[in-house]
């Protein structure tokens, strides 16, 4: 149950409120800071305006049973207000943050969605001088999407834990060992009356990847990753992947890359190759960066399949 949803008007308010002013204060990292043994606590914040051209997923009848073959387009808003506190203990690396996670929409106010955001993660040891670093990370997450399966859009609750060690052999390779698990509830759609059926999903998966520095500005990483998904229909899969990182001027940075994903589970079995491609530009003034990331293979959906 999202605890947002039944609060008053007023205490809406309150909270666009807070979040506005910690968006004009953002500016300053490290806020608020205590002694370095006592940690140091941060005001972030994240802003976005996206244009969607196709707000339910529409192309085809969803298995909700809902038609969504006409689209329908809007301007989503997304305000992520996060307090960030960070702690140095020795070679124990600390962090943790909780932040609201707000979502508007100019034409569709029946899809706005208020939710929450909460992480941590514990490095040992945060020295970079050590071969070897051990992290351990996890989280609880609200979040909202649109699903051209079931023809709308839903909500959903995810727990999340995960696991790493990574060791550098040189200067030029080292390898990391990895394993996580999520488990993730939906709730009902927010929007079109959807009944289909929605069902909880839990996610094992454990990983290896192997990296390589080419050069300064260009590095190699091949990964392996095999996962069970327990939903609906229980699936197991296998994925092989090659990128390449590349520091193309001094501002951006790319990445390309192309794998093959196989998948055994109750509804039979397939494969699909991987295509992993992403630029990151960052200008000159600091604490701003743009992204453009795309990726293609398959996941569960929310109904299992």
């Amino acid at each position: 149950m999202n605890p947002f949803r039944s609060v008053s008007p007023f205490t809406r308010i309150v909270l666009s409120a807070a979040g506005v002013l910690s968006l004009l204060v953002s500016g300053a990292v490290g806020l608020v800071t205590f002694p370095r043994d006592r940690g140091e606590i941060t005001v972030q914040n994240k802003l976005s305006v996206m244009y969607d051209s196709n707000i339910f997923g529409a192309g085809s009848t969803g298995t909700g049973g809902v038609d969504n073959t006409s689209s329908e387009s809007d301007i989503e808003i997304n305000f992520t207000p996060t307090i960030q506190y960070t702690k140095q203990s020795g070679l124990i690396s600390l962090g943790a943050s909780v932040g609201g996670a707000f979502s508007r929409f100019l034409d569709n106010s029946d899809l706005d969605h208020d939710g929450i955001q909460s992480s941590f993660d514990l490095t040992f040891p945060s020295d970079d001088s050590y071969r070897y670093a051990f992290t351990l990370s996890g989280g609880f997450n609200q979040g909202t999407a649109k699903d051209r399966f079931l023809g709308g859009r839903i909500d959903s609750d995810t727990f999340s834990l995960t696991a790493q060690m990574d060791y550098r052999v040189n200067e030029r390779w080292g390898f990391g060992v990895s394993g996580s698990w999520s488990d993730t509830s939906y709730n009902s759609g927010v929007s079109q009356g959807l009944s289909g059926s929605l069902t909880s999903q839990t996610q094992w998966s454990t990983g290896i990847n192997f990296d390589y520095i080419y050069s300064e500005k260009l590095s190699l990483q091949l990964d392996y990753r095999y996962s069970q998904t327990a939903s609906a229909f229980d699936s197991k899969d296998q994925s092989w992947s090659l990128r390449a990182i590349g520091q193309l001027s001094p501002a951006i940075t790319g990445t390309l890359g192309a794998g093959f994903q196989m998948r055994n589970g109750d509804r039979g079995d397939s494969s699909d190759p991987l295509l992993i491609a992403g630029l990151t530009w960052t200008p000159p003034f600091e604490r701003i960066s743009f992204n453009l990331d795309i990726n293609s293979g398959f996941q569960t959906t929310v109904d299992g399949s």
